[in-house]
């Protein structure tokens, strides 16, 4: 038992270690995307990560703290893109904020936003009320109505409609 709390011990400083090593890296790279408009490493840095929640958390971090716009296309190919000075969603990088704020305490984004289609949107409220339907949690009538109300609006949804 002794060995393995050690070696619990030292995997869990290592990982706390890797954190702030990966967390200095990107703030690196937003300095760099925002002196000379040149996201280009990013994606070589999330290559090097697991494919997981630290990889989806950094590119929460990255949309946050930077105006590096950073998507996966289908095949796991990962693109980096600066938002042009002009463009919708372009902000004055707050470095003190991206410093002060490790990339592992942003929140995960799980939806893809560029590839989200009516039909997505379907299938995610679908799901969404299978689960309410199929739990035991109790709803208290606020939520009984929330959930009425979503049932009435994803029956007036065509990819929705088409499958009832």
């Amino acid at each position: 038992p002794k060995l393995i709390g050690r070696a619990i011990t030292r995997n869990s400083n290592r990982a706390k270690s890797w954190q702030v090593e990966m967390h200095a890296i990107a703030c690196a790279l937003v300095s760099r995307s925002d002196a000379h408009n040149d996201c280009s490493l990013v994606p070589s840095l999330l290559d090097g990560m697991p494919a997981g929640t630290r990889r989806k958390a950094m590119i929460a971090w990255f949309h946050a703290f930077s105006n590096v716009f950073i998507r996966t296309e289908k095949n796991g190919t990962i693109r980096a893109n600066m938002v042009g000075k002009d463009a919708k969603g372009y902000k004055i990088v707050d470095h003190a904020a991206a410093y002060a704020t490790p990339f592992h305490t942003a929140p995960e984004k799980d939806v893809d936003v560029t590839a989200f289609t009516s039909d997505a949107f379907a299938a995610a409220v679908a799901k969404l009320l299978k689960r309410a339907s199929d739990s035991n949690a109790k709803l208290d009538q606020a939520g009984l109505d929330a959930l009425a109300d979503l049932r009435v609006v994803a029956s007036k949804l065509p990819s929705l409609a088409k499958a009832s």
